[in-house]
């Protein structure tokens, strides 16, 4: 900065003080909406000065942020990709102008079935590529030929071609672009070789016009504002923020996304996200803060256990805090920090082939906590059995020594390595508890929102065991008051249209415990364009609007039923829900969303599907927990098509919490459990149906080792342990068939331990291992499942069992409480068709949004096809129930 040299930096910070007082001095006089989250009627509710608002938010990505090109693209080598551009109004007309087609490298070929420039506002057509022979189309490089062919499908295109790698470019002429008139780009494309690509509008002398980068901020506030959305929120870059010695924090970038949504929308309620990544020159500064691999190379991430960083995260957030509340407290909601990977507090390395954790700031933290656990050298040696290595020499333990643990690790022998798990949960915690008191203590009246408790996503998700996310810390963070919100994208499988959708994480658990979950709903709508941030593959995308509509009421009916919140989210910047069209599904949901929060009803659910955040420390890596803990993940697809309710819930929530009383528990990964638990879980379960899946507390925690009699004390089934060399695979009994169940099911590899029930009188074996010992068994309402993964048929049976209710035997996504019944098709038939509902009710049933009566519960019948979402309501909806 030139000042800086005529001028101290002192007497800057002085100024800067005396503003940001005089400012909050102005601030202090203006009158503050409080926000909080207040349990209400058992639900937990965002309230604004105490009166409850519908939880619904847009995510806007200013220009500093954006995370896709307004005119660079993908191109694919196994599909036809539909894509699109658009500009924004020209200024003026351009009668000669022309498209540039431009491939950095192009190795070999590609092709493009359709092109066409239309006028957004008017769908006139401006240019089409004729596929069987155009002579607007110039080749603009050298060693570049162009053919005009047809594929074995017998599309028509138009192939570019190289001899070799090299920059292409292809320009179609002869196109007029009039003044104040925006276009769109319309592209069908795809290449022998996966390839990125930048299309542009060039005037007569090659100079380029459009499309430039564009902000979406403002034009999507007022959108969302008309469809009465006025809770925003943004990323904010915390290394604007990082200052030392002469170096000033950068305020341009936060003031100027703040003016453009309030610009838009004066009465936004703004919840600033920030992200805790620190600039290059502080991570090549202080190099030894930052994560570093078993290689002893360091990555790109700030390590969350360094002092350092964390120390200068929070100077970042009090000035942070400190201009947004001095300059437009009035509407700011609250602060949401994210750091980690994709700002989502998992360790950044997680899915990496690199093991982390062997930086010096790394290493120094887990000694001190060895030391706080151990307290001496002997108690260490003692639980470590013949470790010798004092507490101030402890060592990470090698990535050989972490890569012991198949399947499950020995915890007799590999205490180290649990401990270093839960050291990684600990630290993660210990940065998100830092922030987050920090908030609260700055500004205790407003929102703090954090990433966080992806327990279910990361079961089965990565290479090194699911612990290496430091995800599985949640219950200790849903004990902290200085948390309001915790958040997730909605969990990436089967999100798309005519799936179920769920979440990452334990919502009720969340919700249960004073919280309330928001699901980041980043869906690709049909304003996406293809191969953006893509998480679908190409040709099942989203591309109509009318599609858009029915993913985000699916989700939208989820959420409202389970009490949950929600952003809708513009994740690359370029427009994702800048259609006013589209808003039309925020209000669809308005009133009933309004008398659930008038007359709340907490949610429930028959089934109640429990998973232990420290059993998930001992799973093992190299995809083996695909054999073990991914059932946790799974379940949600597999009852998302069994027409019945389901919950998510923590062990401890379960046993110790708020009471709770479902007709089937599935205790999926509860592996490693304390005798109060044990003791717990046989009293819950004792009078209840339950699944007890593959070792169920066969880790004795207490004393640190296998134990038959720990699985008998929380099950009451006694087990032996399998000592032949099978695989998990189980073969079905005549019983078996006779209940629904495949002819084997389980896992081809040989899963260490499996456990197999001694039988009782009056036991019901429905499946074997390959040497013949039981291994599902059914005693009284109680299911011993000896591999961890469940069929379809063993679910239903099993809800029949327990007595849970079944709305339907079709393929439905079914979700339900009070009043209201959301039903999403989740069968492949794409054709309307029958599908006949059973409600446990003798109410009137109507469609909840247009209000149509459809019928008598308790038989219904609903015509639809695969994709579509109905929300029902019984009687007079959630008002009825008080009467």
């Amino acid at each position: 900065m030139v000042m800086g040299k005529f001028i101290s930096f002192s007497l800057i910070a002085f100024f800067a003080t005396l503003v940001v007082a005089c400012s909050q001095e102005k601030s202090s006089c203006e009158k503050q909406d409080i926000y909080a989250v207040k349990e209400i009627g058992g639900v937990p509710r965002l309230v604004i000065n105490d009166t409850p608002v519908r939880p619904r938010m847009l995510y806007v990505s200013p220009t500093y942020f954006l995370l896709g090109s307004p005119n660079g693209r993908t191109m694919y080598n196994y599909n036809w990709c539909n894509t699109f551009i658009e500009t924004a109004p020209f200024q003026k007309s351009y009668p000669n102008a022309k498209l540039s087609l431009r491939v950095p490298t192009l190795d070999s070929e590609c092709k493009i079935a359709k092109l066409e420039v239309l006028e957004i506002d008017t769908q006139k057509c401006v240019y089409s590529l004729n596929v069987k022979g155009d002579k607007n189309v110039e080749v603009r490089t050298k060693n570049t030929s162009i053919e005009f062919s047809k594929d074995a499908e017998n599309v028509d295109f138009l192939a570019i071609r190289t001899a070799k790698p090299q920059q292409v470019i292809v320009h179609f002429k002869n196109l007029k672009l009039d003044k104040n008139k925006a276009y769109r780009i319309n592209l069908k494309i795809r290449a022998k070789k996966t390839a990125d690509y930048f299309v542009s509008f060039l005037d007569n002398t090659n100079d380029f016009l459009a499309p430039h980068t564009r902000s979406f901020v403002g034009l999507q506030t007022k959108v969302a504002k008309d469809a009465n959305v006025d809770l925003i929120t943004f990323p904010i870059q915390a290394s604007d923020f990082f200052a030392e010695g002469d170096m000033l924090p950068n305020y341009n970038n936060l003031k100027g996304a703040l003016d453009e949504i309030i610009g838009a929308n004066p009465d936004a309620k703004i919840l600033v996200r920030i992200r805790f990544y620190p600039p290059q020159w502080w991570m090549q500064k202080y190099k030894e803060d930052r994560m570093m691999t078993d290689k002893g190379q360091y990555n790109d991430f700030a390590s969350p256990s360094s002092e350092r960083f964390r120390s200068d995260c929070k100077k970042v957030l009090n000035r942070i805090i400190d201009f947004c509340e001095a300059n437009y407290g009035k509407n700011i909601m609250g602060y949401h920090p994210g750091g980690g990977g994709s700002s989502e507090w998992y360790y950044g390395n997680a899915w990496g082939p690199r093991w982390f954790g062997y930086g010096p700031v790394e290493r120094n933290a887990w000694r001190k906590w060895v030391k706080a656990k151990y307290k001496t050298d002997d108690a260490l040696k003692t639980a470590w059995k013949d470790v010798a290595v004092p507490l101030d020499k402890v060592e990470v333990p090698t990535p050989a020594r972490r890569a012991l643990s198949q399947y499950i690790l020995t915890p007799d022998t590999m205490r180290d390595v649990a401990d270093f798990n839960l050291f990684l949960q600990d630290e993660m915690w210990g940065i998100i508890d830092l922030l987050s008191s920090e908030i609260k203590r700055k500004v205790p009246n407003k929102i703090c929102a954090f990433f966080y408790g992806y327990v279910c996503d990361y079961a089965g998700s990565t290479r090194k065991g699911p612990s290496t996310t430091g995800h599985y810390n949640l219950w200790k963070l849903l004990q902290s008051k200085n948390i309001d919100i915790l958040s997730g994208p909605t969990t990436y499988d089967e999100r798309d249209l005519g799936y179920g959708s769920t979440i990452m994480t334990v919502g009720e658990t969340i919700m249960r415990n004073g919280k309330i979950w928001f699901s980041e709903d980043d869906i690709r709508t049909h304003r996406t364009p293809a191969s953006q941030q893509l998480v679908t593959r190409i040709g099942n995308e989203i591309q109509t609007l009318d599609d858009a509509k029915k993913v985000l009421a699916r989700d939208m009916a989820q959420q409202i039923i389970r009490n949950f919140g929600c952003w809708w989210m513009d994740l690359a910047g370029l427009g994702w829900y800048d259609d006013p069209k589209l808003w039309q599904v925020m209000q669809d949901f308005d009133k009933i969303e309004k008398d659930t929060i008038a007359n709340p009803v907490p949610y429930a659910p028959d089934v109640a599907v429990v998973g232990d955040e420290r059993s998930m420390v001992f799973v093992g890596i190299d995809g083996t927990a695909h054999q073990t803990s991914k059932i946790f993940s799974q379940f949600r697809f597999d009852l998302n098509r069994l027409a019945t309710p389901f919950g998510h819930y923590l062990l401890n929530d379960v046993l110790f919490g708020k009471p709770i009383n479902p007709k089937l528990y599935v205790f999926a990964t509860d592996y490693a459990l304390d005798k109060k638990q044990r003791l717990a879980m046989r009293e819950k379960s004792k009078n209840t149906s339950a699944i007890f899946v593959w070792i169920p507390a066969y880790i004795d925690a207490d004393n640190m080792k296998f134990s038959a009699q720990a699985t008998l004390e929380a099950t009451g089934f006694e087990v032996e342990k399998i000592s032949d060399d099978i695989s998990a695979t189980v073969i079905t009994t005549a019983n078996g068939k006779k209940a629904g169940l495949p002819e084997k099911f389980g896992f081809p590899q040989k899963v260490k331990p499996l456990l197999s029930p001694k039988l009782k009188q009056g036991d019901i074996v429905y499946a074997n291992y390959e040497n013949g010992k039981p291994a599902v068994v059914l005693r009284g309402k109680h299911l011993f499942c000896g591999v961890a993964q469940i069929p379809l048929s063993l679910y239903t049976h099993m809800y029949k069992v327990a007595g849970v209710h079944i709305y339907s035997e079709q393929e439905l996504c079914v979700y339900a409480n009070g009043a209201y019944i959301s039903v999403t098709c989740v069968d492949n038939n794409t054709t309307p068709h029958d599908i006949k509902l059973n409600i446990p009710s003798n109410k009137e049933v109507f469609d909840a949004i247009s209000g149509e009566k459809i019928g008598i519960a308790p038989n219904i019948v609903l015509k639809m096809k695969r994709g579509d979402i109905k929300m029902l309501r019984l009687g007079k909806g959630n008002a009825e129930l008080k009467n």
